[in-house]
């Protein structure tokens, strides 16, 4: 990677620049073919089968996407839960939005031992 990440880098680390600095930095890494990251997802658009699961980078159920949320959604996101870990452990994404501390923390001690 050296310099080819810096503009990127040097973007986000300005204040108050970007909001979410996640939410840019992993997708432009992962859908940047000039990168040639291993891994990378070199197919632009998306691939139809990955419609509707954001990025590949991220597990997330939005409000409106056609997944069911057994749990509760907070500002239109899913917090994830007990219900969820099954599915998690069977989606090709490398991280999981979003698991709340105080809700059903369970679920969150069981991806914890299936992980490591």
């Amino acid at each position: 990677m050296g310099t080819a990440v810096g503009p990127i880098r040097d973007l986000m680390l300005k204040p108050n620049n970007i909001r979410h600095p996640d939410e840019f930095y992993f997708p432009t890494l992962a859908y940047n073919s000039h990168l040639h990251l291993p891994g990378a997802c070199l197919d632009s658009p998306s691939p139809k089968s990955e419609y509707g699961y954001n990025y590949l980078g991220k597990f997330v159920i939005w409000k409106d996407y056609r997944m069911t949320c057994a749990t509760k959604y907070v500002r239109d996101v899913c917090i994830l839960g007990a219900d969820h870990v099954s599915l998690l452990q069977s989606v090709p994404h490398i991280s999981a939005n979003k698991f709340h501390a105080d809700y059903q923390p369970e679920a969150y001690d069981e991806m914890e031992q299936w992980y490591f």
